[in-house]
């Protein structure tokens, strides 16, 4: 029986020993070498181009686009310069 502990740990112990964790409440049964929460989508980093990247001919509507297609929230009012500056990753103080 696989059990796996409040910290996180994993342990292959006897049936009556697991059951006895799981009683106590210090341990749960895992079925599987995975749980479900390893199944979440993980997040996807974009290597962004610095320089030559096409951002500066294109307008605000299509700025906005590419930012929601790379999965960036903006507010819908931002102007496109700094609109640019969330797609080039530069920081705006």
């Amino acid at each position: 029986m696989l059990i796996e502990f409040r910290n996180g740990k994993r342990k292959e112990v006897k049936p009556a020993v697991g059951k006895y964790f799981i009683k106590i409440g210090t341990g749960r049964e895992v079925s599987g070498g995975y749980l479900t929460r390893d199944m979440a989508d993980q997040p996807k980093f974009v290597k962004l181009p610095v320089f030559g990247d096409g951002l500066d001919e294109m307008e605000k509507a299509e700025l906005h686009a590419l930012a929601k297609e790379r999965g960036l929230q903006l507010h819908h009012m931002l102007g496109a310069e700094k609109v640019r500056a969330a797609l080039r990753g530069e920081s705006q103080e």
